[in-house]
């Protein structure tokens, strides 16, 4: 994958790895911790991992799309399940996390 990306490189915001399981999800985040590169790491799903710039996570989401809109976060509503929905749910007016929510 890093291969096919660096003989043709593009914009990227995120990016969503899809593991076997918890473990191998884990390992992943692991070597990327060690490699040093500056990104947000967050569980998605059972065994999924969301990758972004440093900084970023649905809660900036949130508020650049509250902005384009004109809706104070005030008046926003979070409903989440996973580790990547804590950043909205940081910025959120009111929050639901589901039974799971990690």
């Amino acid at each position: 994958m890093c291969k096919q990306y660096n003989e043709n490189p593009f914009p990227l915001e995120k990016l969503n790895i899809y593991h076997t399981s918890p473990d191998s999800r884990n390992n992943t985040k692991q070597r990327i911790l060690e490699s040093g590169l500056e990104v947000e790491m967050a569980n998605a799903e059972k065994t999924s991992l969301e990758i972004s710039s440093k900084g970023i996570d649905k809660g900036i989401g949130l508020e650049q799309l509250c902005e384009f809109l004109a809706i104070p976060l005030s008046k926003t509503i979070v409903v989440g399940d996973a580790d990547n929905d804590k950043g909205a749910m940081k910025k959120s007016w009111i929050i639901y996390c589901y039974d799971k929510c990690q």
